[in-house]
């Protein structure tokens, strides 16, 4: 399902009337929207929109790889969670539904979908931190109604991080679409990758780390010599 802004907006504040009024369930997926490092109720208000102040943010792990061995040391590769603390947590509340009922999770729009990948935990008794309790969560998956009741955990990770603007802007949307009824009832929740931090010659040195040296030092070396000067001129 894809929906405008605008859209997304007037059906939000049309499923909030009509849970009040019994006409359809209220869906709902939460991330860490306000960047406490919890998913909680704490969570509920003002998910759809990411801003500077408030929205969940996930990592980027980098580009896929097809060489097996790189792949090995890169978590984003592939549709097998290898490090699964490193996802961004979403969830969704248990939801009181009738047992023919179905839901999807998804990504928009199609620039973040396509560089971003859903887990989700595949049994509440699983161990969280192995990767064997994590299933990849694609277009085509459907979840049941047990995971709509139960409620359903997931973790979110990027493909890489932002390079255009122009093409993507590091922002994402995750879908929770309920079928039930003959209706859809959905929820959304928007989260953006993290950037990435990189430091240059310019700034100004705040701590200085080396391995340990040799017991003869020597400073026969002319950028060792610089390298300590300016060391020493940055106290």
């Amino acid at each position: 399902m894809y929906l405008s802004v605008n859209a997304v907006t007037i059906v939000l504040v049309t499923l909030q009337f009509g849970a009040v009024h019994g006409q359809q369930p209220k869906p709902m997926i939460l991330a860490d929207t306000n960047r406490d490092g919890i998913v909680d109720d704490s969570d509920a208000t003002d998910r759809a929109f990411w801003t500077p102040s408030r929205g969940a943010i996930f990592l980027p792990n980098g580009n896929p790889i097809s060489n097996h061995e790189l792949a090995s040391c890169h978590d984003a590769s592939g549709h097998l969670l290898l490090e699964p603390s490193l996802v961004a947590p979403l969830k969704t509340i248990p939801l009181e539904v009738s047992d023919d009922t179905i839901a999807h999770i998804y990504a928009t729009p199609d620039a973040a979908s396509e560089r971003v990948r859903l887990f989700y935990l595949n049994d509440s008794s699983a161990n969280p931190a192995e990767t064997a309790s994590w299933s990849f969560v694609d277009l085509e998956f459907t979840f049941n109604a047990s995971h709509v009741q139960a409620g359903i955990t997931l973790g979110i990770d990027g493909y890489e991080f932002v390079k255009d603007l122009a093409k993507w802007d590091g922002k994402v949307r995750v879908h929770f679409d309920v079928h039930a009824n003959g209706t859809v009832v959905f929820d959304v929740v928007e989260l953006k990758v993290a950037p990435v931090l990189n430091h240059h010659h310019l700034q100004r040195v705040s701590a200085f780390v080396s391995t340990a040296a040799k017991s003869l030092i020597l400073y026969s070396s002319i950028f060792s010599a610089d390298l300590m000067k300016r060391g020493r001129r940055q106290g």
